[in-house]
């Protein structure tokens, strides 16, 4: 991202889940938020190309801003994502903070029986449309970052 660590936290960590307002496909059924990001909960549904939505309940276990959170995931996905997010320099591979590389690591299952059912014949399938979802997600949030004014709504 074309951003500081600590803008892209103020996007990725704000505990009224903001995501729906860039992320194209995503909308949120339920917001709780705390005074900080831990025990912060939505529930969010994510569309996918192929046609169905998964949604899941998120639960912030642990944060350490701006770098990190742990997020508990249930609904029709069950696990944990981990999120971590560090500086770096668009220009060289040394970190200076103007930019910021954002990984994400999910440790999920589905939980829906005809997704499970599926999956032998339909894997492709479902990892191209999982990195459609993300990929979108991306690209709202740099225009989110870039202040351009898009929405996702």
């Amino acid at each position: 991202m074309d951003a500081s660590p600590e803008r892209c936290w103020d996007v990725l960590g704000d505990p009224r889940m903001t995501w729906p307002r860039w992320w194209p496909g995503v909308s949120a059924r339920r917001v709780e938020p705390r005074d900080g990001p831990v025990g912060s909960r939505a529930t969010l549904a994510f569309r996918s190309p192929l046609g169905y939505a998964l949604v899941v309940d998120l639960v912030v276990l642990a944060a350490e801003p701006p770098h990190r959170v742990r997020i508990a995931v249930d609904g029709h996905l069950h696990g944990t994502a981990d999120v971590r997010l560090a500086g770096t320099s668009p220009t060289s591979a040394e970190p200076d903070g103007s930019a910021t590389t954002i990984d994400v690591v999910w440790r999920v299952a589905t939980t829906r029986r005809w997704m499970n059912a599926a999956a032998p014949l339909l894997h492709r399938a479902f990892a191209a449309a999982h990195t459609r979802v993300m990929a979108a997600g991306e690209a709202g949030l740099q225009a989110h970052l870039a202040g351009d004014g898009a929405s996702a709504t």
